[in-house]
């Protein structure tokens, strides 16, 4: 669904316009305005790494209150010095000795998470994206994936009627989404979550779901609506259409375990050939592959290269080599996953195959000719 980047939320909601953003891997500030204070969320090709407010109640200082981690007094003391100098609250708690480096940095992610989470509260803002560079000034970024900020903001919202507003209908039928991306986000899902997507099985209902699940159907319903808001539901729009089996859940669910450093040659090793590898080479598959093994194989690439797993590598240069590697493997297998076109393709791949043998050997022939002529 295409999204407007400049709306109210009440249209589009929140999570589906984070959702957007980070698949249009969107560079650029998020800006929400409310009569009472104004909001900005900066995100990074797609991914959020930090956040502003005018709202005096999300600035650092009374966030550090709230979580308990200084004294009304410490607070108006380093309020006192921030007039008289201008250095930032952190800077001075720290050299007051009431925190830690490591203090400030834990506070000001908590921070930035407040602020994004309180934006899924809100029913009615105005918002803008404006595309393009953010600010370089921040030194603390937030790494943690989109996924988990929409998950986590969901989970906040306990209004029952917009979350029925929100969610498909109760008559609609509810299935695992096709979109491996959606899939595989670094989400830690509950217990819960879990046991509910073990009920879906495309054929069952919002209302079967929640009739057939708890005596607790608001919650019940609330855990539908997170994994739902989140991409990994969607909804099942044909009667004809098959249930996803080309993974199971227990894949899904699984963690991938992998050393970083191992994780970075893999990149480097697949983006440094990107430009050479054929389409069926990127999928790791032949012309004796059937769709089956097609979708899985993709599914299990999108998993290892899923940008998610590599949001806290340094190297900057190797998310967009994910993102790379990303989008050619979704390119290929848009065109290797219907059979005709599968089919067409190896035979072009064979034909291509059998001329470059046939060059081959005439290049050899020549130049044997004309080492010939030379010793003659």
């Amino acid at each position: 669904m295409e999204i407007p980047l400049n709306a109210n939320i009440r249209d589009f909601g929140i999570p589906n316009i984070f959702v957007y953003l980070n698949r249009k891997r969107k560079t650029g500030t998020l800006v929400v305005k409310t009569p009472a204070f104004t909001k900005k969320v900066y995100l990074d090709k797609g991914d959020v790494i930090f956040a502003s407010s005018t709202d005096e109640d999300d600035r650092l200082g009374e966030t550090l209150i709230k979580m308990g981690k200084i004294t009304l007094e410490q607070y108006n003391r380093s309020v006192e010095l921030l007039k008289m100098t201008g250095k930032r609250q952190g800077e001075i708690l720290v050299e007051l000795g009431y925190l830690t480096p490591q203090d400030i940095i834990w506070g000001v992610k908590y921070q930035v998470k407040d602020i994004i989470y309180s934006l899924f509260q809100l029913k009615d803002a105005a918002y803008e994206f404006k595309e393009g560079e953010i600010p370089s000034r921040e030194v603390i970024t937030l790494k943690m994936s989109m996924g988990n900020l929409i998950y986590e903001g969901v989970k906040r919202i306990n209004n029952i009627n917009r979350i029925v507003k929100e969610m498909p209908d109760m008559n609609s039928v509810l299935k695992l989404s096709t979109d491996p991306v959606s899939l595989f986000q670094d989400i830690v899902l509950s217990s819960l979550d879990k046991k509910m997507l073990f009920m879906i099985d495309g054929r069952k209902t919002v209302k079967e779901l929640i009739n057939s699940s708890s005596p607790n159907s608001f919650q019940v319903m609330k855990t539908l609506y997170v994994l739902w808001s989140t991409g990994i539901l969607a909804k099942k729009e044909d009667e004809t259409e098959k249930a996803n089996d080309a993974v199971s859940l227990e894949d899904i669910l699984k963690a991938f375990h992998e050393e970083e450093e191992t994780l970075i040659k893999r990149v480097d090793g697949v983006y440094s050939n990107l430009n050479m590898l054929n389409a069926g080479e990127l999928l790791e598959i032949d012309e004796n592959s059937d769709t089956e093994t097609v979708k899985n194989n993709y599914y299990k690439l999108v998993k290892e290269f899923h940008p998610d797993r590599y949001l806290t590598v340094a190297n900057p240069s190797i998310k967009d080599k994910v993102i790379a590697i990303l989008e050619a493997m979704t390119k290929a297998y848009s065109f290797l996953k219907e059979d005709d076109k599968r089919r067409d393709y190896f035979h072009k791949q064979r034909l291509i195959a059998r001329l470059n043998s046939f060059l081959d050997a005439l290049k050899k022939r020549r130049d044997g000719f004309f080492e010939s002529l030379e010793r003659a």
